[in-house]
């Protein structure tokens, strides 16, 4: 549910990676674990100890009914209306203060950001 609603996002950010950050994990972090992990000795016994697993009628039941997929989509619907209302109230607050001479002069002297956007400018 959550990649449903976030690709229908009106405008999306792609994250910033400093290229030194960048460098220094793919030149050195990721090879020094690399080597710590192909020169240690597994131990044989380790997989021999595997836990049981859960049964999959205690982990789904049928008696829940829809309760699991209305909290999974609560969950995913709060995720993607968030950052829609942050992106409105920053585009308010944005024209407020850089364009002050619009604002008065097509949206009455809007001074909230809700005005801004209802504005027909």
């Amino acid at each position: 549910f959550f990649v449903f609603f976030s690709a229908c996002a009106p405008s999306t950010t792609v994250p910033y990676i400093p290229m030194v950050g960048a460098v220094l994990y793919l030149q050195f972090l990721l090879p020094l674990v690399c080597f710590s992990m192909a020169f240690t000795t597994a131990d044989e016994k380790l997989m021999k100890q595997v836990p049981p697993k859960k049964d999959a009628y205690r982990l789904f039941n049928p008696s829940q009914g829809l309760f699991p997929y209305k909290i999974l989509f609560l969950k995913a619907i709060i995720v993607a209306i968030l950052p829609q209302i942050l992106h409105l109230i920053v585009f308010g607050e944005l024209i407020i203060h850089l364009e002050p001479e619009m604002i008065r002069s097509e949206c009455g002297g809007a001074d909230v950001w809700f005005r801004v956007i209802r504005c027909d400018a």
